[in-house]
């Protein structure tokens, strides 16, 4: 829940155990300090971090959040991003995010703070341009994230490996079927960029 500043102060953003909770487990200062970008290091789908401090002379801690879909943990990230914009945040995201260091912010009474909401936009866009066998490095996770960004249906990878391993069994690896199922994704990222290309191109033809 992000709560407008009181008082001339500035925002914050509560969080809470679980979805529907009447009490908050926490609150993040939202200052020109903070950051905030997607991570793996939280114990469900759909994390991402944000790094703040309190005061000045505090030491930078991180608390992971949960959302409970891409959708909505793109929706978050934006709204975050758009706050600390606004508060003059020199960066939005966190390179210790997605690189899987820093620490996790210590609640009031000691314990670490990971709660939930209801790689950001700008990163899950970056995957998103990267040239075809530098997204097929990628994990099958962070592929199936940059299709939720673009709006593309995203297939069922735990059935089709399943299916797989019954099919294929003794003719293939998990690697190899894993890398097929990357091949099938980055493909729906590409085929999505040539309509793109081609839609631009035919508005041209017609200005």
């Amino acid at each position: 829940m992000l709560t407008p500043p009181v008082d001339g102060g500035l925002p914050d953003l509560k969080y809470f155990e679980k979805p529907f909770s009447s009490k908050e487990k926490g609150f993040i200062s939202l200052n020109k300090a903070a950051s905030v970008a997607p991570t793996e290091k939280g114990s469900k789908p759909h994390s991402f971090a944000i790094a703040s401090r309190e005061n000045d002379n505090d030491k930078l801690i991180e608390t992971i959040l949960c959302a409970s879909s891409g959708h909505e943990m793109k929706k978050w990230l934006k709204a975050v991003q758009d706050v600390l914009l606004a508060v003059g945040a020199e960066r939005t995201l966190s390179a210790n995010s997605l690189t899987g260091k820093g620490d996790k912010a210590p609640l009031r009474g000691g314990s670490t703070a990971e709660g939930t909401l209801g790689a950001p936009a700008s990163s899950l866009e970056k995957m998103a341009r990267l040239e075809e066998e530098e997204m097929r490095g990628l994990k099958i996770k962070n592929l199936k994230s940059v299709l939720e960004y673009l709006s593309i249906e995203v297939p069922d990878t735990d059935r089709q490996l399943k299916e797989m391993k019954i099919n294929f069994k003794g003719q293939m690896t998990k690697k190899e079927m894993e890398d097929e199922i990357k091949g099938d994704l980055v493909r729906l990222v590409l085929n999505q960029r040539a309509m793109v290309a081609q839609a631009k191109k035919t508005q041209g033809l017609w200005r």
